[in-house]
């Protein structure tokens, strides 16, 4: 009986170690909309710093984030925020002085625009790959639990 405990508790442990060692490749359409949502709530510059402080405080103690795991969204966050300035730039940059756009504008804003979902889904793997297994759960309950309640609109499919 102790030999198949100690099996059993050995396969937990190389079970557990195995699974915090995945990396994931994409993320569910919920996760994606949960992880924009979180980047341009804690990333936004037009929030005043403190404003942005306390959100990252509640979202840290929220999932029970460690001080390494509070650092690496902040990576994110400031990744993100970094993302956003220079897209408005370069959409400013294409409207300024122009009443009227040309085909070539809209061309140039829509490739300015189709940039985000990708810098989403990169920041939001880097951050889930960074946590602990069971914060990067949490985080994906909450998107899961947003979903339920259809929080960012539409239908995911």
């Amino acid at each position: 009986m102790s030999r198949l405990i100690r099996f059993l508790t050995v396969a937990l442990i190389v079970n557990c170690v195995a699974f915090g060692q995945t990396t994931q490749s994409s993320l569910t359409t919920w996760e994606a909309k949960y992880f924009r949502y979180l980047l341009r709530s804690l990333g936004n510059p037009d929030y005043s710093p403190g404003f942005r402080a306390d959100l990252e405080g509640r979202v840290t103690a929220d999932f029970a984030m460690t001080t390494g795991e509070t650092a690496a969204l902040d990576n994110a966050v400031q990744s993100y925020r970094t993302f956003l300035v220079s897209a408005r730039q370069a959409e400013a940059a294409v409207m300024v002085g122009k009443s009227n756009l040309t085909q070539a504008d809209g061309s140039t804003l829509q490739a300015i625009y189709l940039q985000e979902p990708a810098t989403v889904q990169s920041l939001a793997l880097q951050v889930l790959g960074s946590v602990r297994p069971e914060t990067a759960a949490r985080i994906k309950a909450a998107a899961n639990v947003m979903s339920q309640f259809k929080i960012y609109g539409g239908n995911p499919k």
